[in-house]
C-alpha cells in the first residue's frame, strides 16, 4: 500500500498478472491473452512469462523440439559476435547472458506449474535487473501467495528467510542513507551491499525451489 500510494500503478499490474494466471488456470485463453497483452504494454517485465505460457499451452502437434528452441532462443546465448564488437555496450550485453539463461532454464523446467514459473522468472528478472527498487519487489510478492501453500518450509525456516531478506535490504539502506542525507562517498559500500543482497535473493530462491512441491495442470484446453 505504501508503494502504490506514491503514485505507482503496481496494484493494477498485480491485478493484470494475477488475472492472466487465473484465466490460464481456467483455460480461458482469449481473456488470458487480452490481460497478458495489456500487462506487457503497461510494464515490460511480464514479457518473461511469454515462453512458459507458450510451453504450457503446447501440444504434441505444436512441439518442434530442441532444434526450434536453439534456433529461436538459445542461439542468442552462443552467438560469437556479442563478445566483441565496436559498440561500447558490448560488455554490458554480454553480462546479461546469465539472466537470459536463467529465465530460459526456469521456463523450460517449471512451465508445467505456471504460477510458480512466473514467480521464479519475476524474481530472477528483478534480482538481476540493472535497476532494482522497492516497488519492483511487488512484482513477485503478489505471486507469493500462490506459491506458499505448496512450500514444505517450516514456520521457523520461513521466518528465517524473511528476516534474511529484510537484513539484506538493511545492509544496503545504511550506506545509502549516508550517501543521500549525509553526503558521504559510500558508493563502494552501496555496491558491495548490492552484491550481498543479490546473494541473499539467490539463496532464498534456491531454498524456495528445493522446498516446493510442484503440481501438474490439466491438459484440456478451452477458449472463450
Amino acid at each position: 500500500m505504501g508503494v502504490s500510494s506514491r503514485g505507482n500503478a503496481e496494484s493494477i499490474m498485480a491485478a493484470l498478472v494475477l488475472g492472466t494466471l487465473l484465466c490460464m488456470e481456467a483455460r480461458r485463453l482469449f481473456s488470458a491473452a487480452l490481460l497478458f497483452g495489456l500487462s506487457v504494454h503497461m510494464k515490460i517485465y511480464p514479457v518473461t512469462y511469454a515462453l512458459p505460457i507458450a510451453l504450457a499451452l503446447r501440444t504434441r502437434d505444436t512441439s518442434y523440439g530442441w532444434e526450434f528452441l536453439h534456433e529461436t532462443y538459445l542461439y542468442h546465448l552462443t552467438r560469437r559476435d556479442i563478445r566483441h564488437n565496436f559498440s561500447p555496450y558490448f560488455y554490458m550485453i554480454y553480462l546479461t547472458a546469465g539472466k537470459l539463461l536463467l529465465l530460459l532454464i526456469m521456463s523450460w523446467v517449471f512451465h508445467s506449474d505456471l504460477a510458480f514459473c512466473c514467480f521464479l522468472n519475476t524474481a530472477v528478472f528483478v534480482s538481476f535487473n540493472k535497476v532494482c527498487t522497492s516497488q519492483y519487489f511487488l512484482w513477485y510478492l503478489c505471486l507469493l501467495p500462490l506459491v506458499i501453500p505448496r512450500l514444505s518450509l517450516s514456520v521457523k525456516q520461513g521466518l528465517g528467510l524473511l528476516l534474511l531478506w529484510f537484513a539484506g535490504q538493511g545492509v544496503w539502506l545504511a550506506p545509502a542513507y549516508f550517501l543521500e542525507f549525509e553526503g558521504h562517498n559510500t558508493f563502494l559500500w552501496i555496491w558491495l551491499a548490492g552484491l550481498f543482497f543479490l546473494i541473499v535473493n539467490c539463496f532464498i530462491l534456491v531454498q524456495i525451489i528445493s522446498h516446493y512441491k510442484p503440481r501438474t495442470p490439466p491438459r484440456t484446453l478451452k477458449t472463450d
